[in-house]
């Protein structure tokens, strides 16, 4: 995999020619200049570069080795794409800014978003392993995610399923941010590129950059900091409180991404040009209400915790079925912890514990194929009992009769 060297977009095939976002293009094996080479020590040789991952607006991710332990670990450099605030010495790997008290601004900014990451502990959530300052600039040490970004899992895997069928793919996402939430912290970049997806099919969330304190004001580099389509209208001006309910939208954006397989119109077109959600057909009424319910533009409107998020679109799901005078079959309650730790603890939660039991991507495909099999099954049954009844009762009247 390479990232381009111009915008940053990251996760990109090795075969493109050029960069779906900005439209560079690419000449052979992408190499940005500004990025450490492979070999490349850090604190004192303890960390061994081994390549680029990518780059982001404010820093480089590489692959590499802790020596002392030999294992493979993420390394995220703090180094701004403005060349005004982050310049690499030729030859050397030591960093220098031309304006030196606004990169201090960022370095406060990255170090305490180091210090949010080292106290956070969850299973779908990127660990921190260690942070340290050298070459001028602040360095992160975070686990290697084994996997795909759920962006490119869609494209690859996720056309095999149903919209209904995606779901349960980011369900323990859910939980993660409530427990985030708990912590006194909302993401504020939640996106399909900033979600991991394992190679034993469990979501990841990382990439903390944006993260703050619940109802703080956004910090110096963050003016302006969203991703369109994910984020919601508020997050586009820095005045703005950043409250829960910025998750809560970019959740159902990704929601929304899984199920119609393109991002979702940025917020502020939503908001100016009237531009419409729109809908493949299978969707259920209860994951359209759902992801409605987590995109409303009005932040006044739009719930403010997960557990309300989800409680709210069950509510309204069930109103429309009892309308309608259709049996509800399912309602999932909304808790988002204590669906999570059914799912941890392996019993039936609001979706299939067999789903998430299995080991792999094919396996749980199998699972839903016995699923359809035994439902066919199950009909071919009730026809066969039918016919024979049919039979039996045309037989005797005819012994009546004769």
């Amino acid at each position: 995999m390479k990232s381009c060297p111009v915008c940053g977009r990251q996760d990109l095939a090795d075969d493109l020619g050029e960069c779906p976002d900005c439209a560079s293009p690419f000449q052979g094996n992408v190499v940005d200049y500004q990025a450490l080479t492979a070999g490349s020590l850090l604190k004192d040789g303890e960390y061994e570069i081994i390549e680029l991952l990518g780059r982001g607006g404010f820093a480089f991710t590489y692959l590499a080795r802790q020596r002392s332990l030999g294992r493979e670990v993420a390394v995220k450099e703090l180094f701004s794409n403005n060349s005004e605030l982050s310049q690499r010495v030729p030859g050397s790997s030591q960093v220098i800014s031309r304006h030196p008290r606004e990169f201090d601004l960022l370095r406060q900014d990255f170090q305490r978003e180091a210090e949010r990451l080292c106290a956070l502990e969850h299973p779908d959530i990127v660990r921190v392993y260690d942070r340290f300052t050298d070459n001028g600039t602040e360095y992160l040490v975070m686990e290697r995610v084994e996997g795909k970004s759920l962006e490119r899992w869609r494209m690859e895997d996720g056309s095999q399923f149903k919209p209904n069928q995606l779901r349960r793919h980011i369900e323990p996402l859910f939980e993660a941010v409530a427990w985030l939430h708990a912590q006194g912290l909302v993401h504020r970049d939640i996106n399909p590129r900033n979600i991991m997806v394992r190679e034993d099919g469990r979501p990841v969330l990382i990439d903390f950059g944006l993260a703050r304190h619940i109802g703080s004001q956004a910090g110096s580099r963050s003016v302006m900091a969203a991703t369109d389509g994910y984020a919601p209208p508020e997050q586009y001006f820095e005045e703005n409180p950043r409250g829960t309910a910025i998750d809560i939208y970019a959740l159902g954006a990704v929601l929304y991404f899984l199920v119609r397989g393109e991002p979702p119109p940025p917020a502020l077109q939503r908001k100016g040009n009237n531009a419409r959600l729109r809908w493949p057909r299978g969707i259920s009424r209860k994951l359209k209400d759902e992801i409605e319910r987590a995109m409303v533009l009005d932040v006044k409107e739009r719930p403010s915790t997960v557990e309300e998020w989800l409680t709210c679109s069950d509510q309204k799901s069930e109103k429309k079925d009892n309308k309608s005078g259709k049996n509800k079959v399912e309602v999932n309650n909304g808790k988002a912890q204590n669906n999570a730790k059914k799912h941890h603890d392996g019993k039936e939660s609001g979706y299939d514990s067999v789903y998430w039991d299995a080991k792999s991507p094919k396996q749980r495909m199998e699972v839903e194929a016995k699923k359809s099999q035994g439902l066919e099954e199950s009909s071919r049954m009730v026809f066969w009992a039918v016919l024979c009844v049919g039979v039996s009762g045309a037989f005797g009247y005819l012994v009546r009769l004769f």
